[in-house]
C-alpha cells in the first residue's frame, strides 16, 4: 500500500498543521512539511486541501462562523454601545472556545493577510470593526478599538501559553473587562455576564 493510500483524513491533517504552525510558524510550514509530519505524500494532502491557505481558513472556520453570527446579531441592535458589547462578548467567548487555534493562528502575521484575501471573511472582519466603532466614530474611539483589538493578541504570546496560561474563566473575564474599559461600555455589561 502506498503512502498516499493510507487514508489520512482531514482532521488529522488539520491537527498536524496546527501543531506545525505552532512549532514553525505558518510561513515556514509547507504542504510538504505537513505531509512529512504525517508520513504521507504531498498528493494525499492535496486530496483534501489544494493550498495552505485552505488549511489556515479551515483551522479558523468555527471561530470565523461564530464571529459572523455575532456580527449578524450586532447588526440588529440599534444602540451603538449595546452593539459593541455583542462583539466584545462574542470575542471573549470565541477566544476561550477556540483557544488552541486562536493562540497559534492569531500570533502569526500571515494569518490576517490570508483572511483579508477572502472577500467574505474580510466583510466579517469589517463588520466586527464597524460594530465596535459605532456610527461616526471619533479619533479617540478609533484608537480605543485599535487598542482593544491589538490587546486580544496578548494571550497568544509565548510567555502566556503553556504553564503560564490564564484559566479560561480568567481569560474570558479579562477580555470582557478590557472591552468595557477601553470602549467605555460600562460595568453593567460585565455584571450582566456573571448573573445566572
Amino acid at each position: 500500500m502506498g503512502r498516499a493510500a493510507a487514508g489520512v483524513g482531514r482532521e488529522r491533517i488539520l491537527d498536524a498543521s496546527l501543531r506545525l504552525f505552532a512549532q514553525r510558524g505558518v510561513d515556514a510550514t509547507s504542504l510538504q512539511t505537513i505531509a512529512d509530519e504525517l508520513g504521507i505524500t504531498k498528493a494525499a494532502v492535496y486530496h483534501h486541501f489544494q493550498a495552505k491557505n485552505q488549511i489556515i481558513l479551515e483551522v479558523l472556520r468555527e471561530g470565523l462562523e461564530g464571529l459572523e453570527a455575532a456580527v449578524a446579531t450586532a447588526s440588529l441592535v440599534e444602540e451603538p454601545q449595546a452593539r459593541a458589547w455583542v462583539i466584545v462578548r462574542a470575542l471573549a467567548d470565541l477566544i476561550v472556545a477556540h483557544r488552541p487555534s486562536y493562540s497559534v493562528m492569531m500570533n502569526d502575521h500571515t494569518v490576517e493577510a490570508v483572511m483579508r484575501s477572502e472577500p467574505h471573511i474580510a466583510a466579517i472582519l469589517d463588520g466586527m470593526e464597524a460594530a465596535l466603532l459605532g456610527p461616526e466614530p471619533t479619533p479617540e474611539r478609533r484608537l480605543a478599538v485599535a487598542f482593544f483589538l491589538a490587546a486580544l493578541n496578548a494571550p497568544t504570546r509565548p510567555s502566556l501559553r503553556g504553564d503560564h496560561a490564564p484559566s479560561d474563566d480568567a481569560l474570558h473575564a479579562r477580555v470582557l473587562a478590557l472591552g468595557a474599559h477601553l470602549l467605555a461600555l460600562g460595568d453593567a455589561h460585565i455584571g450582566a455576564e456573571t448573573q445566572p
